[in-house]
């Protein structure tokens, strides 16, 4: 499956995440976790963009992002969330942390995101 266009990567220092989160309280921000030599990140990447693109074009009000662990760039937040192990997935709710997963766990994703997304 190719790359979707509906999971950005994530390029953005920790303050400015934190700024957009607090600017949209009611949206939904969901950040991926990954390396690119892990293998548990590669077996879930289709799934995560198939599931964006699920969402993003049913009209929900949510936002994917993959923050890549491995290229340093993103160490701050890496070390402020504590993602100690990969894939971590984090759902935002505004400035709240609504769930977080740890692990390739497409059935605990699904219903965290939809979960997220009940007002």
């Amino acid at each position: 499956m190719s790359d979707s266009n509906n999971v950005k990567e994530f390029k953005m220092s920790l303050n400015d995440f934190q700024s957009l989160l607090s600017t949209n309280p009611n949206k939904i921000y969901f950040l991926y976790f990954m390396a690119h030599w892990c293998g548990p990140c590669k077996l879930i990447k289709s799934f995560i963009y198939e599931t964006a693109d699920n969402f993003i074009k049913g009209g929900k009000d949510i936002e994917f992002y993959m923050v890549v662990s491995d290229d340093g760039d993103n160490e701050e937040l890496v070390q402020h969330y504590n993602v100690n192990a990969l894939p971590t997935f984090i759902i935002f709710k505004g400035e709240e942390i609504h769930s977080s997963i740890v692990g390739a766990q497409k059935d605990k994703l699904t219903t965290a995101i939809n979960e997220s997304l009940v007002k």
